[in-house]
C-alpha cells in the first residue's frame, strides 16, 4: 500500500497517513481538505503498518443528527426546496431538521430506536451526464451522540463496469459509503438523507431482509443494473413496493416526447439500440427514473402516514410503519473539500436536465461517458 500524505499525528503518536489515491479518482485529499479537517474532531477507519495508522476514511463527528427543536415544513417548503436551497447547501455547515414528532419530546427519546432512512447524493460539479444523483435506502439504530457514521446504506451500483473510484454495489457503513477517501460520495457532492426513527423495528427489518435477497439475485446476475429500468432508485422503490408500501407514482417524461427522441436518435444517430434507450429512458415511471424523484416521493408519503387519518386505505405493512414512526427529520450533508469542484443538488425532471446541461456539447465536463445522456443532449438541440 502506498502511504502518500503525512496529516497528523494520532494521540498515541501513530502517524496519520492517507492510503493511496486511486489513478482515475478526480476527487481526493488536498489542501482544502486538510483545512475542512483541522476545525473539527474526526473518527477514522483503516489499519496501522509499521506503526502508522492508514486512514481509509476520514469522518467528522459533527456529522451527526443533533436537532430537537420541532420545525416542521411551512406551506412554502417540501422536501425538494429543502434540498434545492442554498445550492445544494453544498458548502454550509451540516443541518439536521426536526420536521415531525409524535408527541412532544418524543425526538429528544430516539437513543436505540430503530432507524429507518433515505439517501440521496447530488448532482457531480464536474460531470453533466451526472446530474441526476444517486439514491440508496438506510437502516441502523440511532446512536445516544446522533451520529449516524455506522448506518447501513444499500447501494446499488452497476457491477459491469469500472468505477473510476472503485465503487462496487454493495451494503455498506455510513462513514464508508460517504467518506471513503477515494470511493466517498461526499468527496465529490452533498447528500441528503431523510430519517425516521421506529418504535418497532420491524418495518426497517424487512426492508433490510428484503434489499438482501435483491442484493442477492444482483451479484448472481439474475437481473441487471440498467441506467433506464434497474437503477438505484428504480431497485429500492420496487423492493418497498413489493412490500407493501404503495409509494404514490409520478408518471412519466410522456410519449409524445419519447417517439420523437426515438425517430430522430434513429435518423442521426443511425442507431436502433440508443434510440430504443432514450425511448426506454423517457417511458420509464419517474419515481424509478430519477433518484431525486424517489427521494420526494418516498420521504413525502413517509410525513403522509404520520397523519392522524390516512390519504389511502394502507396495506398491513403501512399500518406497521405508521404506528411504528416516533420521529422524521431531514438531514443536509455538505461536500467535503477535496480536489473535485463544488457539485450541487440534483436535477428533477428532464425538462430541468435540458435547462442544466451546456447547450454545447463541446462545453461538457464528462468523466465516463455515456450514450443516453448524448442522446438526451442531441433532443434538447432539436428542440
Amino acid at each position: 500500500m502506498t502511504q502518500v500524505i503525512l496529516l497528523l499525528q494520532l494521540m498515541d503518536r501513530k502517524s496519520f497517513k492517507t492510503v493511496a489515491k486511486i489513478p482515475e479518482n478526480r476527487s481526493f485529499w488536498n489542501q482544502d481538505t486538510s483545512e475542512f479537517f483541522k476545525k473539527r474532531d474526526i473518527r477514522l477507519r483503516g489499519k496501522s503498518i509499521d506503526g502508522e495508522f492508514i486512514a481509509r476514511t476520514v469522518w467528522p463527528l459533527d456529522f451527526a443528527i443533533t436537532n430537537y427543536q420541532l420545525l416542521a415544513l411551512n406551506h412554502d417548503e417540501d422536501l425538494q426546496t429543502l434540498v434545492q436551497a442554498d445550492d445544494g447547501g453544498v458548502e454550509l455547515p451540516h443541518q439536521s431538521r426536526l420536521l415531525w414528532e409524535r408527541e412532544p419530546g418524543a425526538a429528544l427519546e430516539s437513543a436505540g430506536k430503530a432507524v429507518f432512512g433515505l439517501m440521496l447524493n447530488g448532482a457531480q460539479g464536474d460531470d453533466d451526464e451526472a446530474l441526476a444523483g444517486h439514491f440508496a435506502g438506510v437502516t441502523g439504530q440511532f446512536n445516544g451522540d446522533g451520529s449516524y457514521h455506522d448506518w447501513l446504506v444499500t447501494n446499488f451500483y452497476n457491477l459491469d463496469t469500472v468505477s473510476e473510484k472503485a465503487i462496487i454495489a454493495a451494503v455498506t457503513p455510513m462513514d464508508n459509503y460517504l467518506a471513503d477517501l477515494n470511493a466517498g460520495q461526499n468527496y465529490y457532492r452533498p447528500s441528503y438523507m431523510v430519517v425516521a426513527t421506529l418504535k418497532d423495528g420491524q418495518p426497517a427489518a424487512e426492508f433490510q431482509q428484503s434489499i438482501n435477497q435483491v442484493m442477492n439475485h444482483f451479484y448472481r446476475h439474475n437481473f441487471i443494473y440498467n441506467h433506464a429500468d434497474a437503477n438505484c432508485a428504480g431497485i429500492t422503490i420496487d423492493t418497498l413496493r413489493a412490500l407493501g408500501w404503495k409509494v404514490p407514482h409520478r408518471g412519466i417524461n410522456g410519449y409524445i416526447m419519447a417517439i420523437g427522441a426515438y425517430f430522430y436518435t434513429a435518423l442521426t444517430e443511425a442507431d436502433l439500440d440508443a434510440a430504443r434507450q432514450i425511448y426506454d429512458y423517457l417511458t420509464t415511471e419517474t419515481t424509478r427514473l430519477l433518484p431525486a424523484v424517489a427521494f420526494d416521493a418516498i420521504g413525502e408519503d413517509l410525513l403522509r402516514l404520520t397523519a392522524t387519518e390516512s390519504p389511502r386505505s394502507l396495506t398491513a405493512y403501512e399500518q406497521r410503519l405508521a404506528e411504528s414512526i416516533e420521529a422524521i427529520w431531514f438531514v443536509r450533508i455538505p461536500q467535503i473539500p477535496s480536489s473535485r469542484v463544488l457539485g450541487g443538488a440534483p436535477i428533477y425532471s428532464f425538462s430541468e436536465y435540458l435547462e442544466t446541461a451546456p447547450a454545447d456539447r463541446d462545453d461538457w465536463s464528462l468523466l465516463n461517458w455515456q450514450n443516453v445522456i448524448f442522446l438526451l443532449h442531441s433532443n434538447k438541440q432539436s428542440q
